[in-house]
C-alpha cells in the first residue's frame, strides 16, 4: 500500500490569513496556491515536482511544488519513512509465526495401507482438506493454540513438526 503521509507539508497558519511575512522560500511552511486543495491544514506535495519532472500546465497541477528547502525537508521525510516501513515489516515478520507448511501426504495411507509408526508423510483425518496431496499445518496447534473442535488443517504429530 503506498503511503503518501510523507508527502504532506503543513500549511503556514499566517499565509492563511493573509498575514505571513515571510516569502514561501522562507517560510518552514507551506504557501500553496488557490488551486491547491489544503485539508485539515495540509497539503500534498507533487512527487514529479520534487524529482524536477511535472509536466502537469493546463489543467494545473492539483498538488503543491514546494520551494527548495522544503524539497530537502520532504526527501529526508521520505527516506525515514522508508526506512520505518522496512524497520516495521522486520519486527512484523519476526513476530508472526512460521507460514503453513504444506508436508506430502502419505499414498499408502490414502490406500489404507501404511504400517510405518513415524511415517515422514502426512496421515490427515477426513475433516482436513487434501489438495494436490499435500495439506495445510494447523500453525496454531503448532504453536499450542488451536482450541477449534474440528480443524479444517492437519494438526501434525510431533516427529513431523
Amino acid at each position: 500500500v503506498k503511503d503518501s503521509r510523507w508527502l504532506t507539508l503543513e500549511v503556514c497558519r499566517e499565509y492563511t490569513r493573509n498575514k505571513c511575512t515571510r516569502s514561501d522560500q522562507e517560510c518552514k511552511f507551506a504557501h500553496p496556491p488557490p488551486h491547491v486543495e489544503v485539508q485539515n491544514g495540509r497539503v500534498t506535495c507533487c512527487f514529479d515536482s520534487i524529482k524536477g519532472k511535472c509536466q502537469r500546465k493546463d489543467p494545473p497541477c492539483k498538488y503543491l511544488h514546494p520551494p527548495q528547502h522544503l524539497k530537502e525537508q520532504l526527501l529526508q521525510n521520505g527516506r525515514n519513512n522508508l526506512i520505518l516501513r522496512q524497520l516495521q515489516m522486520q519486527a512484523l515478520t519476526q513476530s508472526l509465526p512460521m507460514a503453513p507448511m504444506y508436508p506430502m501426504v502419505c499414498r499408502e495411507y490414502q490406500r489404507n495401507a501404511c504400517s510405518r509408526a513415524e511415517c515422514r508423510f502426512a496421515h490427515p483425518p477426513d475433516n482436513v482438506s487434501v489438495e494436490c496431496d499435500t495439506v495445510t499445518v494447523c500453525m496454531d496447534y503448532v504453536m499450542g493454540k488451536c482450541c477449534r473442535e474440528s480443524c479444517r488443517y492437519f494438526h501434525p504429530p510431533a516427529h513431523l513438526q
